[in-house]
């Protein structure tokens, strides 16, 4: 208690954005179950072979090969399949432990694809697109890359004291909806949202975290980001939009907050985070991001897609809608 009344007083502001984020999230997550109809898709496959393809005298012929490729595309798209029709089930409560050892498979699926054609290919541009979220290890709002960077700013123990004082408001003083990320692969931006309201209802906003990234590792359906927090702004606040005009839009006008300024501030290096994209294709993503000690499983976020476009104007504004 004495670490938060202190970090209240020494950090005002970046506590009032905690605030705003925090809560109305809720105390036990539900999975978001994302629209039923499932993308349809074709696993690429490579159809050039080099001059170092196997010979006819080989062990292992062409037709071999070939079957071969089936097999493990049709094992990668089970794996797949068999992860989301588990996490969008609303008859059941997800397993933690179930979930991670689907993931499990379906990145060891993946690489036995990718080691059979024989290729590297880098598939990061099927990143750029909206993305929403299906299953959270923990709750949804912490899908952002702005609580990650809090925890490294401020330590497990003062982060994890404020997560459980706000997760134990219950349902209805404050609740979590959608929550989505657009990534453009090529402006390198990124930008989180998650929907949220408080008091059934009655106020309600889209908390807006604005991010850059850079590739830093990268290979088949597979990557690792190096994320740099923004700015973080509620929008499309059901209380804004109640205010005169001339208000309205001067509130609308105002820029987000430089949360990355303000966590580095606290602590250098606290406003970047590591995302690793274990996996994803043209219909679903798994990610995690690295922990306050340096190190991945932390966390674990399954997304569906719902856009290829980017859907981001040149000022990064216009995006999805809830």
């Amino acid at each position: 208690v004495f670490k938060i009344h202190a970090l209240a007083m020494n950090y005002p502001s970046l506590v009032a954005v905690l605030v705003l984020l925090l809560l109305p999230v809720v105390s036990t997550f539900a999975p978001f179950v994302a629209p039923s109809r499932r993308l349809s898709i074709t696993i690429a496959r490579s159809t050039e072979f080099d001059d170092s393809s196997p010979s006819d005298s080989s062990d292992e012929s062409f037709e071999e090969q070939q079957e071969q490729g089936d097999s493990t595309a049709a094992a990668l798209a089970s794996a797949r399949d068999r992860l989301l029709d588990y996490v969008e089930d609303e008859s059941s409560e997800c397993s933690r432990g179930e979930v991670e050892t689907l993931v499990t498979s379906l990145v060891e699926s993946s690489r036995i694809f990718a080691a059979s054609e024989k290729t590297q290919m880098s598939t990061t541009p099927l990143l750029t697109g909206s993305w929403s979220l299906a299953y959270s290890s923990t709750d949804s709002t912490r899908s952002s890359p702005f609580f990650p960077c809090f925890t490294k700013a401020f330590g497990d123990s003062v982060s994890s004291q404020i997560y459980r004082i706000t997760d134990s408001i219950p349902s209805g003083i404050k609740d979590v909806g959608d929550a989505k990320q657009t990534f453009d692969v090529d402006k390198g931006t990124l930008v989180s949202r998650v929907e949220v309201s408080a008091l059934n209802s009655i106020s309600s906003s889209v908390m807006t975290t604005r991010s850059t990234f850079n590739v830093d590792k990268e290979g088949p359906n597979e990557a690792t980001l190096n994320v740099e927090v923004g700015t973080t702004k509620p929008e499309k606040s059901t209380v804004v939009d109640k205010l005169p005009d001339l208000f309205k839009g001067l509130v609308e006008s105002v820029p987000g907050f430089p949360s990355g300024m303000a966590l580095e501030a606290v602590k250098k290096g606290s406003g970047k985070v590591v995302f690793e994209e274990v996996f994803f294709d043209e219909e679903v993503r798994v990610n995690k991001y690295e922990t306050g000690k340096g190190d991945y499983g932390g966390e674990t976020f399954v997304w569906r897609r719902t856009s290829f476009g980017s859907d981001i104007d040149d000022e990064g504004e216009k995006v999805w809608e809830f």
